[in-house]
């Protein structure tokens, strides 16, 4: 599982990742038979600065293009005053909650 992978299976605290460890796990699972799909739980997400979603944001994009589905799962998603929620679109914009 790539969440095990990256932030430890036994472990309950919060754990930082490096930006390039992210990109490069997700880039290896596309190519990965054993994976067939990845669930991003967001509940505990404290957000990041645009450049570095934007390349995360790329690496998923590649991922779900190989045939393979990206699911997001958590409460809510905000940036500033505006919060946001996850879109099944492929176009991967994001659609303002109601």
């Amino acid at each position: 599982m790539i969440g095990r992978q990256l932030f430890g299976a036994s472990s309950d605290r919060l754990q930082e990742n490096s930006l390039f460890d992210i990109v490069q796990t997700i880039r290896q699972a596309k190519d990965d038979r054993n994976i067939t799909g990845i669930v991003l739980d967001l509940k505990n997400f404290v957000g990041g600065d645009q450049p570095s979603m934007q390349y995360i944001g790329k690496a998923l994009r590649e991922f779900r293009d190989s045939g393979k589905p990206v699911y997001a799962v958590g409460s809510s998603y905000s940036q500033g005053s505006t919060t946001w929620r996850a879109s099944p679109t492929k176009s991967g914009s994001r659609r303002r909650a109601r």
